[in-house]
């Protein structure tokens, strides 16, 4: 998926991955998010309490996507090319 959308062809939107990892969001990639002003996309994993709470504290943006989802969201971003 990481390199799917590495290559999207858009000139509307700006991707720059920071962190590419396997398992549960956790404390620290909030806070990474947090220092480079990023959003946190998590793919068909959880997230840890410590996250959330760290998350809603500093106000990072945590959204949780499901393979399906994002099937469906790259073939309607295709679609608006």
């Amino acid at each position: 998926m990481a390199e799917g959308l590495r290559h999207f062809p858009s000139s509307r939107v700006e991707l720059k991955m920071v962190k590419i990892a396997v398992g549960p969001v956790t404390e620290s990639d909030i806070f990474l998010a947090k220092n480079v002003g990023a959003s946190v996309l998590a793919f068909n994993v959880g997230v840890d309490n410590a996250a959330v709470t760290a998350a809603a504290h500093h106000g990072v943006y945590i959204r949780i996507i499901s393979v399906i989802t994002y099937a469906y969201l790259f073939t309607t971003l295709i679609m608006y090319e």
